[in-house]
């Protein structure tokens, strides 16, 4: 099944939770989403924008893992939990999601759901792609005395 942006904005709620669903466990691809994705997200609802960047994040590469990136500082617990739940997935990052990584961990976490949270994101840190982002991990690391 291709990803319909059309019939994607007809379903409501539950119903659109689990036509994403279905979208990841067949496999969405860049070219059906990123359009939308990219023309859409800044007028979504929370609820919609966390499906969206979800199937966003299910694709795996380094151009759609940059996109999800971008919320790793969203105000909403739920789309900086999609977001980094997305990055965990992945293998290696770049330097340009490594900088991103490490401004979000760098802030000052009021609760214990960011402070975990924040921790999950930590991983990331050993999975440079290039030397400019183990730089950026190694940097980090160093001033804040972690292994």
């Amino acid at each position: 099944m291709k990803f319909d942006p059309q019939r994607f904005e007809s379903l409501n709620g539950i119903d659109a939770a689990y036509y994403a669903v279905d979208i990841i466990k067949q496999g969405v691809h860049e070219e059906d989403i990123l359009p939308y994705f990219q023309a859409e997200a800044g007028t979504m609802d929370w609820p919609r924008l966390e499906l969206v960047l979800g199937m966003v994040g299910s694709i795996g590469t380094s151009r759609a893992m940059q996109i999800v990136s971008n919320y790793l500082d969203n105000p909403n617990f739920q789309i900086r939990f999609v977001a980094i739940k997305s990055l965990k997935k992945a293998t290696f990052v770049d330097e340009i999601i490594m900088k991103r990584v490490v401004a979000a961990l760098s802030q000052q976490y009021d609760n214990n759901m960011n402070k975990s949270l924040a921790q999950e994101l930590s991983v990331i840190l050993d999975r440079p792609a290039n030397e400019e982002a183990s730089r950026i991990a190694r940097d980090f690391k160093e001033q804040h005395n972690t292994p």
